[in-house]
């Protein structure tokens, strides 16, 4: 799969937990959105290129989700979860929050921002999501 296919799977991927926030007086919107991507990213073990397709137009469907997309394009990781680190020298190397996945199907990604706050539960398959670097395909 080129690069930008598995860029669009990734954000499918990493914007579900930000769902409830996006969608904060619609939740009908959120929970039928993050039903539709995980169909969506099921379809991945089939066929990588439909399931980015599909999962492309529903990231368009809500300027909300494209406006989030396109931030998440910029380091391919959510913009909260991207900071420049700082050390002697100054501005030093973009710092990238541990990156947590579902381990049952890679369909719910989650960055840790803390290590505070536990790891959440993988809303399509009720298991906690564990440490999952991404590794290039």
């Amino acid at each position: 799969m080129e690069p930008a296919g598995e860029q669009i799977l990734e954000a499918g991927r990493a914007i579900r937990p930000y769902l409830v926030d996006l969608f904060p007086e619609r939740p009908d919107t959120h929970r039928e959105l993050d039903v539709c991507l995980a169909a969506a990213l099921a379809l991945t073990t089939r066929d990588e290129q439909a399931a980015a397709s599909e999962v492309s137009a529903l990231l368009r469907t809500h300027p909300e989700t494209a406006h989030w997309t396109a931030k998440f394009a910029a380091h391919g990781v959510p913009e909260d979860a991207a900071r420049r680190g700082h050390g002697p020298g100054g501005l030093g190397e973009l710092v990238i929050a541990p990156r947590y996945a579902c381990p049952v199907d890679d369909d719910y990604v989650w960055y840790r921002r803390s290590v505070g706050v536990l790891p959440p539960r993988c809303p399509t398959h009720d298991v906690r999501v564990q440490p999952a670097p991404r590794t290039p395909r």
